[in-house]
């Protein structure tokens, strides 16, 4: 699904099944069942909603840059696309533009509690992770 998130980000939020049952493990952490991932594309098929998406987008935000942009390489390379993807000219990492503040990698939820204040409900999904690392790099500034 699509919508507009804090200040002119937008959001794409795409279900894709890893091509394997999910386990009991997962289920416990994130809610995802495996009905819920029945009929859902792989990646392969999710990529080309994915591409336009990120055509023309001058910047990306990832609270762990080397690991989301590690497991989006992966990803690509399993369907032969690693060269094929319209990456952002600017990426912000907030782990690295934050790490002085404690003299360590803080997790989403210390990076939240510090700018805001207050706690960030976890809920283990990459879409709510995403909104609540919007509204930092918003609060921040950090793509101005």
């Amino acid at each position: 699904s699509r919508r507009r998130g804090a200040e002119g980000s937008a959001e794409l939020s795409i279900l894709v099944h890893p091509g394997e049952d999910v386990t009991a493990e997962i289920t416990k952490i994130t809610g995802i069942t495996n009905d819920a991932l029945r009929g859902k594309p792989t990646f392969a098929q999710a990529l080309p909603e994915l591409v336009a998406f990120f055509l023309g987008v001058e910047g990306m935000a990832c609270h762990n840059a080397p690991f989301d942009i590690g497991m989006l390489v992966n990803e690509l390379t399993r369907c032969g696309k690693q060269h094929a993807f319209p990456y952002p000219p600017r990426q912000i990492c907030t782990v690295a533009a934050f790490e002085h503040v404690k003299g360590r990698r803080m997790k989403m939820t210390e990076l939240y509690k510090h700018v805001f204040g207050r706690e960030l409900a976890q809920t283990h999904r990459a879409a709510d992770d995403a909104r609540a690392l919007a509204e930092i790099v918003a609060k921040e500034g950090l793509f101005k």
